[in-house]
């Protein structure tokens, strides 16, 4: 049993979940190695989807299109609000 979940380990370490260590702020952290740079950068990705569904909630269901145009509009409307590069905003 041992050595199957060594060979998964060594399979998972060094494919597409490959991971190594950087220093965040002075913390010495794991990190995927072909993790996306952004938040952004993720979310771009999943355009990519286009019409598959995204969310579920009870009879709801929206697609990762209508999703992201609902990003594009809050992100337009925080613009208009004077909302800039760098400005922090929580979202509830």
């Amino acid at each position: 049993m041992i050595d199957h979940y060594r060979q998964a380990r060594h399979d998972l370490d060094n494919g597409a979940f490959a991971t190594t260590e950087i220093v965040v702020r002075g913390v010495p952290m794991r990190v995927f190695v072909a993790a996306p740079p952004t938040l952004r950068t993720l979310w771009q990705l999943t355009a990519a989807h286009d019409g598959k569904t995204y969310i579920v909630y009870e009879d709801e269901r929206l697609t990762y299109t209508k999703v992201h145009a609902q990003v594009r509009s809050l992100a337009h409307y925080l613009q208009s609000c004077g909302v800039s590069r760098g400005d922090r905003v929580a979202v509830a």
